[in-house]
């Protein structure tokens, strides 16, 4: 690592804040100086270094941080990324101290071969650990080298004339070096990609190889189009939408909207409510295999109705008519599984066809358990139905004997 390299570490990776007391008296953490700033901002500048600072309010004296980043060198015919840990050491009116410490070497051959050599590390759940007074080993790939490999690359990066014709050019980009250099490996997409300076979308697919495979086409389409892509997170969740939807993501009018956003969120809509109703309609598949039980438990009182002329109380005679109760009532009858229970009757209470109460009946008690309206709660009629049902408990006692 170079001089220039550290200091751009140390200027573009570490912290730069000024230590403010009540009297709004600042402190640079750079360079120790004191200045007196009374306004109400988030930034001030030092006037004796230049430095930006972010302005913390604090009585602390000390603060100390550690951040990580890279170098990208070349070893004869090999490339060689560095990972180095820089500590940070602040103190109310000193300079700040950095040392930057290597950790990793990854070693990267242009045929997909790579190998791992670190530091050993502490036996600790952080991922940076490290004990500095052990040696650089050969060590088996992990993902703590892995998370760790995904940092900042320090200016005047040195890379392979492989990796420099597949479009690796001047300023790295803001990508993992790692998984950059074994995509251009194993994938001409990601060279494609890079070259076309679709920095931002290289960055998403190198996260999501998998939906890279997916969704090439339809990006080469948008692409073709001269479509804008805004955000393409948003946009590949759109088009992975749209196909389940059973639309065509190879047609433009679907895949380059006008409003990228009101789209996807139209169609993720769309999405959600079909993925609903699929799983709605396997629970109900699965509900259905107990129904000859149920018939055979609760079929005498299938016929049953008990009225006072405005209320209905009539019982869920089948599979489906718990899942419509459920669904109208919003509430947990059917998903929670009550037709499979041998000890309860559950009835629904309506006016004019209306559902207005569920209620659960212990057979063993003769009792009612719960009676409960939408979401839950309590309707207007609450007392009425609880009346309604206690005074004709002979007629279910009656059938459940039979």
């Amino acid at each position: 690592m170079s001089e220039a390299q550290e200091k751009w570490a140390q200027r573009k990776i570490a912290s730069h804040f000024s230590f403010r007391t009540k009297g709004h008296i600042n402190v640079c953490s750079e360079c120790g100086a004191k200045f007196d700033n009374g306004s109400n901002v988030k930034y001030v500048v030092c006037p004796e270094c230049g430095a930006r600072l972010e302005i913390h309010d604090t009585r602390k004296r000390t603060y100390s941080e550690k951040q990580v980043f890279s170098t990208l060198e070349t070893v004869d015919d090999l490339q060689v990324q560095r990972i180095y840990m820089l500590h940070s050491g602040y103190r109310r009116g000193h300079k700040a101290e950095h040392e930057a410490v290597e950790i990793i070497r990854r070693w990267y051959d242009g045929d997909g071969n790579f190998a791992v050599e670190a530091r050993h590390r502490s036996m600790n759940h952080y991922v940076d650990v490290f004990l500095y007074s052990t040696n650089i080993e050969l060590k088996k790939d992990c993902y703590v080298y892995r998370t760790l490999a995904d940092s900042y690359v320090a200016a005047g990066a040195k890379l392979l004339p492989y990796f420099r014709k597949r479009g690796v050019k001047g300023r790295f980009p803001n990508v993992s070096p790692d998984k950059l250099f074994n995509g251009l490996v194993t994938d001409p997409r990601i060279e494609t990609l890079l070259k076309s300076g679709k920095i931002k979308d290289l960055a998403y697919f190198l996260d999501h190889m998998t939906e890279l495979g997916k969704l090439w086409n339809s990006y080469k389409i948008s692409m073709r189009k001269g479509y804008r892509i805004s955000d393409i997170s948003l946009w590949a969740d759109l088009v992975q939408a749209l196909e389940y939807c059973g639309r065509d993501i190879h047609n433009a009018h679907y895949i380059c909207p006008d409003n990228l956003k009101e789209a996807h969120d139209y169609w993720t809509k769309r999405m959600a409510q079909a993925v609903e109703k699929e799983r709605s309609r396997k629970e109900l598949e699965k509900a259905m295999k107990r129904e000859a039980d149920f018939i055979r438990l609760k079929s005498k009182f299938f016929d049953l109705t008990i009225s006072d002329g405005t209320i209905d109380i009539v019982v869920l005679d089948s599979i489906k008519a718990f899942k419509e109760e459920g669904e109208t009532m919003h509430h947990c009858v059917f998903s929670n599984s009550y037709y499979d229970r041998p000890d309860s009757l559950v009835m629904s209470a309506q006016i004019e066809g209306k559902r207005i109460e569920t209620i659960e009946l212990s057979l063993t008690d003769m009792k009612i358990l719960q009676s409960r309206a939408v979401c839950n709660g309590t309707s207007e009629y609450h007392d009425r139905i609880i009346n309604l049902l206690n005074s004709n408990l002979h007629q279910i006692a009656k059938r459940n004997t039979a």
